[in-house]
Formats: C-alpha cells, structure tokens, sequence
C-alpha cells in the first residue's frame, strides 16, 4: 500500500513495515522479482536532487541541468539509468517518460541509445526505426 502513494527509498519502506521488516536484500528480491517495482540505483550520487555530473541537476550539456534542450527529469532519469546499467545484458530496466505515469520498458543498449539522444550524439548502435518513433510520441527524445 506503501508504494501506491509514492515511490519510496528502500529504508523509508522497511520503516513502515513494523518492529521485524525483512534483510533489504529479501525486501528487494520479492518486489522487483514480483515486477512490483523498478528498483533505481543512486548509490554514487549521493541522494536525491543529486545527479551525474555530482552536482544538483547533472553534469554538462546545453540545457538546464546539463541535458540539451531541457532539464526534464525524465531526461535526467534517462542519462542516469544509461550511464549505471547502460552497460547491462540482463535485467529489468525502464525509460521515464513525460507522458507515462510509469516507465516503458527498455534494455540496456535502449538506455545507452536514448542517452546519445539526449546528448546530441549519434548512437553507437543503430536505432529501429518503430522504436525512435514510440520515444519521440512519449517525449523521452526529441
């Protein structure tokens, strides 16, 4: 019930769960293993209104908070989900989109795709074209 109000760090959750909540580690297993929830990893930003560039916003680039063109918070969400699991090959992961009260799914060379994007770089790989079209109708790209 928690979770429906907001997303919650993992320490807020476990506080809310009583005297015994369970190991974070078992907390974590069950909700991403049910597809409850998304876990994000902030762990070398430290904390929130922190962002890649290890100042409030992010690190360069055009535009407000070092995102060319915006500033957005999905944008900021995106670059940061690409630069800690763009790399991955497995996993659950998501791209924030403006428009989306949750995320759209994405793998790990989808992240590092949308972050060139945002960037104003050409991806290293190339983007099918349904895809691009799907990220620029939920504003993710321009």
């Amino acid at each position: 019930a928690a979770l429906s109000e907001a997303p919650l760090a993992l320490g807020t959750l476990r506080a809310r769960l009583g005297d015994k909540p369970p190991h974070p580690a078992e907390l974590l297993a069950v909700l991403s293993g049910t597809d409850c929830v998304l876990p994000v990893w902030r762990t070398q930003w430290g904390g929130p209104g922190s962002g890649p560039g290890g100042g409030p916003g992010g690190g360069a680039g055009g535009g407000p908070g070092g995102v060319p063109g915006g500033g957005h918070s999905s944008r900021r969400f995106n670059l940061a989900a690409a630069q800690a699991h763009g790399d991955a090959t497995q996993g659950h992961f998501a791209l924030a989109s403006p428009l989306l009260a949750g995320g759209l799914p994405a793998s790990g060379p989808e992240l590092r795709q949308v972050a060139a994007l945002l960037r104003g770089d050409t991806p290293a790989d190339t983007v099918e074209p349904g895809r691009m079209a799907v990220w620029r109708g939920l504003g993710i790209v321009d």
